[in-house]
């Protein structure tokens, strides 16, 4: 353990955020940054109060005591919330908090106590409920987030070491932690994999455990591979299918189990031209072996839209060529205080290397608005501007970042300044709809 932290701590130079909750595992992981800091790292220990009873202000106060005897800031915020909720929405509510807390610290690395027992159950878990193959890949050591416009990094340092290790590491050390009655209460259906399941495991075979983590981890590199890969090659394995399937279903929120998954492929194999209804106003649509999902009831609309716009690279061979360019983005300019945004001049050099793509509106998507210095939820901005999202069609990059809305709004990141001018190599390039989109 002790090595890890280290390699943890030397590699990062903010502060480094540990979420807390009191627990024997926090708390191992809180001692074990404290004794392991030679790098003089700034250590701030957050915890987050759901405030579902006395025990939440209990395990809060005690979290307290422990940072001021460590002597180290503590951070903590309640629940707007006080009463229980669902586990997925006290784990966003929690998450939220862990990223506002990097924007208070100016902090891009958080630690989290999850250990290989967390993992065990996970698994289970979500193979219980019937989870597809990226579900099962449960908790990943080290996940990533774009908060405005910061990369922060999660790394769970522990997950590798059983939850005895973790109780023998706080008993050699008298490290006291907060005991959570309710992780006893078995009507909570994990607390019942963990109490009364996993036991029988153990009597089928004492390595359980590890024999399930290396499972885990290659099912994660084969499904990296094939993320990597799919984009690549012509999606007719089935396997490559199945994952484009899932991921296309969960990224519109759409509910999906293996049944309706097998009949989409179906209709994709067979190169039917068939509409349907998935939820309310949105539509799976298939053409010719094309496939997408659409909130745009006309089957006409889904590629076709996408092959009205047209996309010319400029190019710049002189400076007469150059003066030309900036008389056309002014035009262009102009006509936009009038609401005319057919016509768009970019500056891709941020994204040379990129492909890029033209997509409809999917849930979970940001946008950085022209003139403005951070990102902010797609959702959002179409609120604001009174876009309809079935209507919607994106011009992006293969990293999901959004340059153009397309006959609306481009991105801050491809506007053209003056220091767009004065590059050694040009990259603008010209977008155009040739009729009205919508």
């Amino acid at each position: 353990m002790q090595e890890e932290i280290k390699e943890i701590l030397k590699n990062n130079n903010s502060p480094i955020l540990i979420a807390c909750s009191g627990g024997a595992d926090s708390i191992c992981l809180l001692h074990l940054c404290i004794e392991n800091n030679i790098y003089n790292k700034e250590i701030i220990c957050i915890h987050f109060d759901h405030c579902w009873s006395q025990a939440s202000k209990d395990a809060k106060d005690f979290v307290a005591k422990q940072c001021e005897k460590f002597k180290i800031k503590f951070f903590s915020e309640e629940s707007p919330i006080k009463s229980k909720t669902s586990e997925d929405k006290a784990r966003k509510l929690r998450y939220d908090f862990f990223l506002k807390a990097t924007e208070k610290f100016n902090a891009e690395l958080i630690l989290t106590a999850h250990h290989l027992d967390d993992q065990i159950e996970t698994f289970l878990f979500r193979l219980l409920r019937g989870s597809g193959s990226e579900g099962l890949l449960s908790i990943r050591k080290i996940k990533e987030f774009e908060y405005k416009e910061k990369k922060i990094k999660f790394i769970r340092p522990l997950l590798n070491f059983e939850k005895q290790e973790i109780i023998n590491y706080c008993k050699k050390n008298h490290l006291n932690y907060f005991e959570d009655l309710s992780n006893y209460d078995t009507q909570i259906k994990r607390n019942l994999i963990r109490h009364q399941i996993l036991p029988l495991f153990k009597e089928v075979n004492q390595e359980y455990k590890r024999n399930i983590l290396n499972f885990i981890e290659i099912l994660s590199a084969e499904q990296d591979y094939i993320r990597e890969e799919a984009p690549l090659k012509k999606r007719e394995h089935v396997v490559i299918q199945r994952l484009t399937l899932k991921n296309l279903l969960a990224g519109n929120n759409i509910p999906f189990n293996f049944a309706l998954i097998e009949k989409l492929r179906k209709h994709i194999n067979n190169h039917e031209n068939i509409k349907i209804n998935l939820k309310k106003d949105c539509y799976f649509i298939c053409k010719e072996g094309e496939y997408n999902i659409t909130y745009n009831e006309k089957l006409s609309n889904f590629i076709d839209r996408k092959a009205l716009i047209k996309k010319e690279k400029i190019e710049i061979n002189n400076k007469e060529d150059l003066e030309k360019l900036k008389i056309e983005v002014l035009d262009i300019q102009q006509k936009a205080k009038q609401n005319i945004r057919n016509k768009v001049i970019l500056d891709l050099s941020k994204f040379k290397d990129k492909e890029l793509f033209i997509k409809e509106y999917s849930s979970g998507l940001f946008f950085q608005p022209l003139n403005c210095p951070y990102k902010c939820k797609l959702k959002d901005f179409l609120i604001n501007k009174k876009l309809k999202k079935k209507d919607v069609l994106l011009l992006m990059t293969q990293d999901n970042d959004i340059l153009w809305i397309v006959n609306s709004e481009i991105s801050d990141l491809v506007k053209i300044t003056k220091d767009s001018f004065n590059q050694e190599s040009f990259n603008f390039y010209r977008f155009e709809t040739t009729e009205t989109l919508f």
